[in-house]
C-alpha cells in the first residue's frame, strides 16, 4: 500500500474455527483430486448444505478446456436444496484471488446461497489460516458494473473523480488526473483496473480499500513503443526514475498471451502493471473484468 494510505484489513486471516473443521477436511480432500498440468493452480471448493458439502476441484485438460470446480460442485447440489456457504482451497503459483470463483459460477451459485451465507478462503498453500467474506461484501464485489468513463477536462475535476470513484491514495489520483489529461492529448485512451479500481473484483472481495499496485491499460493505434515511451515519460517526471521489467501473461481460459511491462521504483514503493493493445478488447489479461465493467476508463 502507498505510505499515505492507512488501511485495517477488513477480513484479516485467522485460525480456521473449530466449527469448520469438518468442511476444512472435506475441501483438502477435493483439493487432493485437483489436476492443473497446464497452470500449475489446483483449486478446490466445497458448497456447504444443511446436512453434507458438495464438493468440486479443478481439472485441466488443455489451457482451453478446464472443469471448473465451482460448477462441478454446484452440478452435485439438489434441485431444491439451499446453500449455508463456500469454502475454498488452492495449491500452487498463483495469488490468493486466484482460488475465487469466476463472476459467471457465482452468479451461477448465489441464487442458491441462504441469507448472510459467507465465502471462507484459505489462502493458497495454507491449511489453517482463512478469511471470512460476508454476503454483504462478496455479493457486492462480485456484481456487474455501470460502465465507468472519466469526464474531468482539469486536472482538479479529475482529481476529484479519482478520489470519489477509486480506492487510490492520494498521490496516484493526482497521477491518474495527468494520465487522463495526457491520454486526451495523444489520442491514448487509459484504463484503470484491478484492485485499485474502487469496489468491484475479486481482490476486493478479499481486501477491500487495499492495492498493490497501478494495473494501466493504453490503448491506441500507434506502436507500443511510442504508447510506452509516451507513458514511461509521464511515470517518471511524477514517481522518479522507473526500472522497466517485461511481463507476459497468459489470458485466462485461452491460448493468448499479453505482453506488457512492470514499471518500479524501491525509493517510493510504486509498481505499475502497464499494457498495450490495438483494441480494447485484446488487452484485459481476465476478460471478464471487461464484460463485468471492472475498471475506469480514464481518457
Amino acid at each position: 500500500m502507498p505510505q499515505d494510505v492507512d488501511v485495517i484489513d477488513t477480513f484479516p486471516l485467522i485460525k480456521v474455527p473449530g466449527r469448520l473443521e469438518l468442511a476444512k477436511a472435506d475441501v483438502l480432500g477435493e483439493l487432493a483430486l485437483a489436476q492443473a498440468p497446464f497452470s500449475g493452480r489446483l483449486i478446490a471448493c466445497i458448497l456447504a448444505g444443511e446436512d453434507e458439502g458438495y464438493g468440486g476441484h479443478v481439472i485441466e485438460r488443455s489451457l482451453t478446456d478446464t472443469d471448473d470446480p465451482f460448477m462441478m460442485a454446484l452440478g452435485k447440489v439438489p434441485e431444491d436444496a439451499k446453500l449455508y456457504g463456500i469454502m475454498i482451497a488452492g495449491k500452487g503459483p498463483m495469488k490468493e484471488k486466484h482460488v475465487l470463483p469466476s463472476g459467471k459460477a457465482y452468479d451461477a451459485i448465489a441464487p442458491r446461497l441462504l441469507p448472510g451465507s459467507p465465502i471462507v478462503v484459505m489462502p493458497p498453500n495454507q491449511t489453517d489460516m482463512c478469511r471470512i467474506i460476508p454476503e454483504s461484501r462478496h455479493q457486492t464485489a462480485y456484481r456487474p458494473k455501470p460502465a465507468s468513463v472519466f469526464e474531468g477536462t482539469t486536472v482538479m475535476e479529475i482529481y476529484g473523480e479519482a478520489i470519489r470513484n477509486t480506492s487510490l491514495s492520494m498521490e496516484d489520483c493526482m497521477f491518474v488526473a495527468q494520465l487522463r489529461l495526457a491520454g486526451l492529448q495523444y489520442g491514448i485512451h487509459y484504463f484503470l483496473t484491478g484492485s485499485a479500481n474502487g469496489d468491484s473484483g475479486p481482490s476486493v472481495t478479499l481486501r477491500p480499500g487495499m492495492y498493490g499496485d497501478l494495473d494501466i491499460i493504453a490503448v491506441s493505434e500507434m506502436d507500443r513503443a511510442t504508447v510506452e515511451a509516451q507513458f514511461e515519460g509521464l511515470a517518471e517526471a511524477y514517481y522518479g526514475v522507473l526500472e522497466k521489467t517485461p511481463k507476459v501473461v497468459q489470458v485466462a481460459g485461452t491460448n493468448r498471451k499479453i505482453e506488457g511491462c512492470i514499471y518500479t521504483n524501491p525509493v517510493s514503493g510504486i509498481s505499475i502493471d502497464f499494457f498495450v493493445s490495438g483494441i480494447v478488447e485484446d488487452a484485459f489479461v481476465r476478460p471478464e473484468s471487461l464484460e463485468r465493467n471492472y475498471f475506469h476508463q480514464l481518457s
